[in-house]
């Protein structure tokens, strides 16, 4: 399933990379890809040590909780 969606994704996106690459030129577009590639493995990696807080519904009243990843 995920494989599936990577696919139709990228092919969405095709049109939008090949223009911003004749724009831009390839060589700035693959570093700045890198580097959110980069930003996305520190932060799923840095995921089980970050919490969220939420606003959980417990009878007929919001509290605030604490959520792990």
């Amino acid at each position: 399933m995920i494989v599936t969606a990577v696919g139709v994704l990228s092919f969405l996106l095709y049109p939008l990379v090949n223009r911003l690459s004749k724009k831009y030129g390839k060589k700035k577009l693959m570093i700045v890809s890198f580097v959110f590639l980069i930003v996305s493995f520190i932060y799923i990696s840095m995921m089980p040590y970050m919490t969220l807080v939420r606003a959980v519904k417990t009878k007929k009243r919001f509290t605030l909780a604490y959520v792990r990843f």
